[in-house]
């Protein structure tokens, strides 16, 4: 067994090797990629793989099937300033999928759309891209019910070209981050509403400066506008180093500062986020403005394998995530809830009963399975669902609210079979309007 002394030895060299060979890219080749980009550029779907594609980028290149056209509806404020809001990172299967199209698709089962979208106040489109832009339809969806919408800068092991994100030139008296403006530039062409930026891999030796990456943070934030958001992943810390601090830390502080929001990994303790609360206080950041991650598919049988930990520790994520989200509401923070369309992909054909499961603490009957060893691992949650410690906000703005009851899926006339390919419904996710 080695010391821990000479693991904080080899640390940095296992570290270093890892960034001289990053895992094999095993995925389509770059041919079938762009490609497949072409494609999805006809859903509706934008997204750029590299840093190559996005300086080549020009908003002349937006077709309007990828923009979102309906701006975000002004919210009355909440009630119960008390409770705990939510942002959803949505991580379905790597995403883009065909009923996110703005091609209406048939599909035999509805899919995820949520609907507590009253219980949310941000929502994060992410896929493994390095830009991830949320699809028109999710973003029109969301900003009918007064739903912000980010879309992901991520950058990960195998990302070839991450020192480029801080090459600069001069422009007057100050320094100007090219890929800084081309992303407020996405944002603003493709109409959402701001960035999560995680960055799962250290920058070189030459290119590092912590204040670099800051004033390239600020002067993405400063472009999109006071209504638009940037929130950090507490992946990178402020001294070059990839290690997650599952809290607000000295080590991620400044991150927090730059961007006004900071979405934690969600391996925290309630310890540590008491603990949080305190660095918080020092460096006077809004606890609001601090989420806290809770993964869901941590609740999860491994079958042996390595299991994922999330608040609480014992059989946190799933159907106890509204535990969590009730302890951050006592401490002032705010709740990041990971991949939460687990209901729907853990859950085959019990999508919506498990929604209301996690939700509103619905008991499950006993047709529902998935591929845990036994139920007993998503206990029923009546005391302590989400809804019941959420941030909520009354539907509509003070002056004006319209709805039409129309749902993400719906049935069609048998006429319009060959038209969906025989399926029994299809997908709308574009009109879903403001539900009761």
């Amino acid at each position: 067994m080695l010391s821990q002394g000479w693991k904080d030895v080899l640390r940095p060299i296992r570290d270093g090797l890892r960034d001289l060979f990053p895992s094999p890219d095993q995925g389509p080749t770059p041919a079938e990629r762009l490609r497949q980009r072409r494609l999805h550029a006809l859903d509706g779907f934008t997204y750029f793989d590299d840093f190559d594609q996005l300086a080549a980028w020009n908003p002349q290149d937006a077709d309007p099937v990828q923009k979102a056209n309906t701006p975000l509806l002004p919210r009355t404020r909440a009630p119960r300033e008390s409770k705990s809001k939510v942002l959803l990172c949505h991580d379905m299967s790597g995403n883009y999928h065909a009923y996110e199209s703005c091609q209406s698709r048939g599909v035999e089962q509805e899919e995820y759309h949520c609907e507590y979208l009253q219980f949310v106040d941000c929502f994060v489109y992410f896929s493994h891209k390095l830009v991830c832009v949320p699809p028109p339809l999710w973003t029109n969806s969301l900003h009918r019910n007064g739903v912000k919408v980010l879309g992901t800068l991520l950058v990960e092991r195998q990302t070839r070209g991450l020192d480029r994100l801080l090459d600069k030139s001069r422009m007057e008296t100050e320094e100007h981050y090219a890929f800084a403006s081309l992303l407020a530039k996405v944002a603003d062409v493709y109409g959402f509403d701001g960035w999560l930026v995680n960055i799962e891999k250290k920058f070189s030796i030459d290119a590092w400066e912590l204040s670099s990456l800051l004033a390239f943070l600020r002067q993405l934030k400063r472009q999109m506008g006071e209504e638009k958001q940037l929130i950090w992943y507490d992946a990178l810390t402020a001294d070059n180093r990839v290690e997650y601090q599952n809290g607000l830390t000295e080590g991620n502080v400044p991150f927090a500062q730059a961007c006004g929001s900071l979405l934690t990994n969600y391996s925290w303790t309630y310890e540590g986020a008491s603990s949080s609360k305190g660095v918080a206080t020092r460096h006077q950041i809004d606890t609001s403005c601090i989420y806290f991650g809770i993964d869901t598919w941590a609740q999860n049988s491994t079958h042996g394998l390595s299991k994922r930990v999330t608040y609480p520790e014992d059989g946190g994520g799933g159907t106890k995530t509204g535990i969590a989200v009730k302890d951050l509401s006592g401490l002032g923070f705010s709740t990041g809830i990971f991949a939460p369309a687990w209901t729907y992909e853990h859950f085959p054909g019990h999508g919506a009963a498990m929604e209301r499961c996690m939700w509103e603490g619905d008991a499950l009957s006993d047709d529902i399975t998935c591929g845990c060893r036994s139920a007993s691992q998503h206990p029923t949650n009546t005391d302590n669902p989400i809804t019941s410690s959420a941030c909520w906000y009354p539907a509509g703005s003070p002056t004006f609210f319209y709805t039409n009851f129309s749902r993400a899926f719906a049935s069609h006339d048998p006429a319009l079979n060959e038209i969906y390919r025989t399926k029994r419904l299809h997908a709308q996710l574009g009109s879903q309007s403001i539900l009761p």
